[in-house]
């Protein structure tokens, strides 16, 4: 037997919105400490990682493992059903091939039960490798979210570059360029082209932690960089507005890049856990 009990649906509905987003099914792993989920979209140029702690439900209960088979488009038409306020319960017997969504209104006046039929679904489960990140950017998540929106606007692809003078996200479209650089609070040591390391303390100066409001007063914009090499890499646009989809989840956003490496972007659920999102760089055609 397998239940779990989360005092705010709305954070579930959210969850697997921008799961939703990125593929159309998938199997959630359910063992005594959390729920997993991972999948890849159908081009297998991105992949999502979901992990929610047991600590973080109200009440969380897992018998054995289990593996979990939703199809996203049926379980978004029940979660559609859930008002903004109600709590809910997920309930899955052992071998079994249905799976419960039960909501129940803050009054205790009202109470949903719905039934989804559980799919067999055939689907890898990649191992995720440790990969050692030479910059490391954690800024509000709704800046990014703005920046990745209004570049799209402009092209298909975002070259995102980071250096000791901060990170900057540029496109190239048929209608013109634009680019944006965000500043912010520099930790590490970076090589140049000589392969020295630059010190960090020097960077800090150069690129400040904090902007100066219109009173004189001195404020975090939120921003901060881990750098310890230069990247530069171009992604697809259409990716990474979807990634964006979990910006409601947390307030941060952390981008995490290196040479010849996927992006990682990771979305923070308080305690409760994370997603984390894989995006592979685009490479040129004469390379």
């Amino acid at each position: 037997m397998f239940e779990c009990t989360l005092s705010s649906g709305e954070l579930f509905k959210k969850i697997v919105s921008a799961l939703s987003d990125l593929v159309e099914q998938g199997n959630f792993q359910v063992d005594s400490n959390m729920i997993s989920f991972q999948g890849m979209d159908s081009s297998h140029v991105s992949l999502v990682s979901m992990q929610l702690t047991e600590g973080g439900f109200e009440n969380y209960r897992c018998d054995s493992n289990q593996v979990l088979g939703i199809q996203f488009a049926a379980l978004n038409k029940i979660l559609k059903c859930m008002t903004s306020k109600d709590s809910l319960s997920i309930q899955a017997q052992d071998d079994g091939d249905l799976i419960n969504f039960i909501f129940e209104s803050a009054d205790q006046k009202r109470y949903s039960n719905f039934e989804l039929k559980l799919n067999d679904i055939d689907a890898e489960q990649l191992g995720i490798p440790d990969t050692d990140y030479g910059t490391t950017v954690k800024m509000p998540a709704a800046e990014f979210q703005r920046i990745c929106r209004d570049l799209a606007a402009i092209g298909d692809t975002v070259t995102i570059s980071a250096t000791k003078q901060g990170v900057q996200f540029a496109v190239d479209g048929d209608i013109g360029a634009g680019s944006m650089t965000i500043k912010g609070m520099v930790d590490g040591a970076v090589k140049d082209e000589t392969g020295t390391m630059d010190d960090d303390e020097d960077m800090a100066m150069q690129v400040p932690a904090h902007n100066v409001d219109d009173d004189g007063e001195r404020e975090d914009n939120g921003v901060r960089i881990q750098l310890e090499e230069s990247v530069q890499q171009t992604f697809s646009l259409r990716y990474l507005n979807n990634f964006t989809k979990a910006t409601g989840l947390s307030k941060e956003v952390v981008l995490r890049m290196g040479a010849d490496v996927p992006l990682e972007v990771e979305y923070r659920i308080a305690d409760f856990g994370s997603l984390r999102y894989y995006l592979a760089p685009k490479i040129d055609d004469d390379e």
